[in-house]
């Protein structure tokens, strides 16, 4: 019970997160930011610290948990709404499609990196470099962050809803994605079946899950499991 690989993952570690913080909050933030960071790229080389409690997971995203926590968002949206940091937004998610374009046929191998679960020794072409690729690996992603935010409009629009059902379109996801491995696995990778390459593959996948499981039919039962309600005397007392 204590070695999370899956869905539940995300929620011990988020708690852990919030522990980690109440504890550092007499510290001066930039330390804490750039010591979190450090540990990060660092603790990849201990093969010891992998799905224990979720904390390899947990040191290597918390990171972005504290950035959150130190911005002021209000300041961020006033900062990046400006048009010239619109139009650079552009260029950082160019670079990325490029990037994952020509190493596609490395899609597995990098994605033991970002998804944090494994030491550097575990991944082929980390084992010696992995720490720098990982102290790299967190500027280009506050960037690409960044940039997501500053593309973002401000006033709703059609896909606005997709945004509010993130949380139903993470838990379900879980369910395609078994299907997905089953079929490489059983020689019929994706790319393949739809007849185009690996980006498109993997956009045109995510895009249909994302507007799949942001129905309308999936709201209630997702609600009932993740925010339930529970009766007191004639109070209702629900949780966020």
């Amino acid at each position: 019970m204590f070695y999370e690989k899956s869905l539940p993952w995300y929620a011990l570690s988020l708690g852990e997160f919030y522990l980690i913080t109440i504890l550092l909050k007499d510290i001066n933030k930039k330390y804490v930011f750039l010591f979190s960071v450090l540990t990060a790229c660092i603790a990849g080389y201990n093969s010891d610290i992998t799905y224990f409690l979720s904390i390899s997971r947990t040191i290597v995203f918390y990171p972005f948990f504290y950035a959150g926590y130190c911005i002021n968002p209000d300041k961020l949206y006033t900062i990046l709404n400006k048009m010239k940091y619109k139009l650079f937004a552009i260029v950082p998610f160019v670079i990325l499609f490029v990037f994952a374009y020509n190493f596609s046929k490395d899609f597995l191998n990098i994605l033991k990196f970002f998804n944090a679960r494994f030491p550097y020794s575990e991944i082929e072409g980390f084992d010696v470099f992995g720490g720098v690729f990982r102290l790299l690996y967190y500027p280009a992603v506050f960037v690409l962050i960044f940039s997501f935010v500053a593309l973002c409009p401000k006033k709703e629009n059609i896909i606005s809803i997709w945004g509010r059902r993130t949380l139903n379109v993470y838990a379900l996801h879980y369910i395609l994605r078994a299907v997905v491995t089953k079929l490489y696995y059983l020689g019929y990778p994706m790319d393949n079946l739809l007849g185009m390459g690996c980006c498109f593959s993997i956009f045109i996948i995510s895009l249909s899950i994302t507007i799949f499981f942001s129905l309308k039919i999936f709201v209630k039962p997702m609600n009932f499991i993740l925010k339930p309600k529970w009766t007191d005397g004639e109070k209702v007392i629900k949780s966020d």
